[in-house]
């Protein structure tokens, strides 16, 4: 059952109920390439701050796909480039989805994951979205 909240100009919005996150770890630094749960996975690579500007995150773009999630600004670069491209080696997804903020700080997500499909060897197709600071999708 949906609830009622107020938004930050006191008008009631509806608010649907939170999906659960599909896969546990997220964190790509955290997650083990032979999880069982990305095999074959349609994967959404996501920038950390994504979730927290997108009132719509679960709903819009968690539905069908498995969550990773790093930050390309604070995140060890080579760590999550290395990680990333054994996940792809060992795990044979289907596809990547970049998922980013229209932030300076975030604009290297999409390069991160080119960089670990390049030392995958791997030929997985990527797309990239862009979210506004507004949480629009661009």
């Amino acid at each position: 059952m949906d609830s009622v909240s107020t938004d930050a100009g006191g008008q009631e919005t509806a608010k649907s109920p939170s999906r659960a996150v599909p896969n546990w770890p997220i964190q790509v630094n955290l997650v083990s390439p032979t999880a069982r749960w990305l095999a074959g996975s349609d994967l959404l690579v996501c920038a950390d701050c994504v979730a927290y500007t997108c009132p719509d995150f679960h709903s819009r773009h968690l539905p069908g796909k498995t969550l990773l999630v790093g930050c390309p600004k604070f995140d060890d670069r080579e760590r999550f480039v290395s990680r990333l491209a054994e996940i792809l080696l060992v795990a044979q997804v289907r596809s990547i989805e970049a998922l980013h903020m229209d932030v300076a700080c975030c604009s290297g997500l999409g390069r991160l994951v080119e960089e670990a499909q390049e030392r995958a060897g791997t030929q997985v197709p990527v797309s990239t979205t862009v979210v506004g600071v507004d949480g629009r999708v661009l």
